[in-house]
């Protein structure tokens, strides 16, 4: 199969590399033999993922036994409300921070990666471009 194209127009290509140290680099390296023309842009793109709690197997079972206690379980939960938002408020900023650190640690990682790379692009006159992305649903990016 012939990846190579005919015009001179350059090409952006873009790779989705993991944190897997071998398999990214196998794949940038086959990204830049095979599938890259001189002027092309090479972009290695790493994707963090968010986990969101509120969707794991324990808060689903707390949320059913609240519905079992039915109205006096109401009564006591708006007694605790405040104090429940104080928390939620101190989680949502902890996670913010994990998910910082994380981006931070993958950015770093493909930096690191495509200095590798350098000199084999440019005798092949290609650019080569990182980039971290971060989302919630990893379906949807």
């Amino acid at each position: 199969m012939d990846f190579s194209s005919n015009t001179n127009k350059p090409s952006k290509i873009l790779v989705g590399i993991s944190l897997d140290v071998e398999e990214s680099k196998e794949l940038i390296s086959w990204a830049i033999r095979v599938l890259a023309n001189p002027n092309d842009t090479i972009i290695a793109q790493h994707i963090v993922v968010a986990i969101e709690k509120s969707k794991r197997f324990g808060d689903q079972r707390k949320e059913e036994k609240s519905k079992r206690f039915g109205d006096q379980r109401k009564e006591e939960e708006k007694s605790k409300r405040f104090g429940d938002q104080r928390k939620e408020e101190s989680k949502k900023w902890q996670s913010i921070s994990k998910n910082q650190t994380q981006i931070r640690k993958a950015k770093a990682f493909v930096i690191s990666m495509m200095g590798e790379f350098t000199k084999t692009c440019q005798y092949k006159q290609v650019g080569l471009e990182a980039r971290v992305g971060f989302s919630s649903n990893p379906g949807e990016v």
